[in-house]
């Protein structure tokens, strides 16, 4: 099967409604359907790094970085490709609530960036599904009329308090 079809399927099986998008409500549905908390958090990341999604593997909390440095747009297309790749089950790099603490404690999250992309023929794949996936989130919020709150990314408040909490000023 094509895998615009298979993402198309995988989609509609999420059950979201797009006449009522946001990004933070698409959020909130995809963490509810997965049982996991996400946090999306705006970073500063190196040059050619667009975001990255790292899983916490001692609680049930994911973690999407997108990168601040590009267009709203961007960050947005971002956050999409990374929460599809959640969606569509895909495996990402697992480390401790304690050693991302102390990442981001020191300001210190490139290395596990550079893990996180790191790239095999076999994630090929992978990564075109999940950008199909993130061009159909999009394509059905444009044609519910919600094109003017696809452009806004989620603002995610949670993460922001969390940010606050260990340190850091809102980003």
């Amino acid at each position: 099967m094509d895998v615009r079809l298979r993402m198309l399927e995988r989609l509609k099986e999420l059950g979201f409604d797009f006449n009522q998008f946001s990004m933070d409500d698409f959020v909130a549905h995809v963490a509810e359907q997965l049982e996991r908390e996400i946090r999306l958090i705006g970073w500063e990341m190196p040059q050619g790094m667009y975001g990255a999604w790292i899983s916490i593997d001692d609680v049930a909390h994911e973690y999407v970085f997108y990168n601040t440095i590009y267009s709203r747009h961007q960050q947005v297309n971002s956050q999409l490709h990374e929460l599809c790749h959640m969606i569509c089950g895909h495996p990402t790099l697992k480390i401790s609530r304690t050693r991302l603490g102390e990442l981001l404690d020191r300001g210190d999250l490139d290395t596990v960036f550079e893990k996180a992309l790191l790239r095999s023929p076999e994630t090929c794949q992978e990564e075109v599904e999940a950008e199909t996936m993130a061009i159909l989130v999009q394509e059905s919020a444009a044609n519910c009329n919600r094109l003017k709150q696809l452009m806004v990314p989620s603002t995610n408040e949670h993460s922001l308090r969390y940010l606050e909490k260990v340190g850091f000023a809102r980003v």
